[in-house]
């Protein structure tokens, strides 16, 4: 399928800030709030049925790309990365770095599958809601406590 360069660009630029520095597992997690994001506002206007059949294809390719994706399901209405989530603990460097390159081949080709397939219509919303996701990791957490001032008991 040929890849539209605004959704590579878009996924890209996502990827390079919400995954900055995150951990496997962390990673997984990443990934599976921007697949539900992105499923919950497809499915309004196409059904979960067209919803899993496009992720169901997408999933099925990417696996034979990245063999690291190995254990992704397309389930009911959302997809299971039970499999993954249990060897991503054990992700070293460069398995990492084969995940990164998975997540974003998966999200670029259901941008662009989806694209094709509603003449863009839908696109620049899923961009959006993408672009919306992320994870508040431990560190963000105490980082943003730290900068909220805190109020005084009288």
């Amino acid at each position: 399928m040929q890849e539209d360069d605004s959704n590579v660009a878009c996924v890209a630029s996502w990827l390079e800030h919400a995954a900055d520095g995150l951990s496997g597992e962390e990673l997984v997690q990443l990934f599976d709030l921007a697949l539900a994001a992105l499923w919950k506002r497809s499915y309004r206007p196409l059904g979960d049925v067209t919803v899993a059949a496009i992720v169901d294809r997408v999933v099925h390719d990417a696996t034979e790309r990245f063999p690291i994706l190995l254990g992704l399901e397309v389930e009911a209405s959302q997809v299971s990365s039970v499999d993954l989530r249990r060897r991503a603990a054990e992700m070293g460097a460069a398995q990492r770095s084969a995940f990164r390159e998975g997540i974003h081949f998966v999200l670029v080709e259901y941008l662009t599958v989806l694209g094709n397939l509603t003449a863009d219509i839908f696109t620049p919303a899923l961009r959006e809601v993408l672009t919306g996701v992320a994870l508040e990791t431990t560190r963000d957490a105490s980082a943003k406590a730290k900068r909220t001032p805190r109020r005084r008991s009288k």
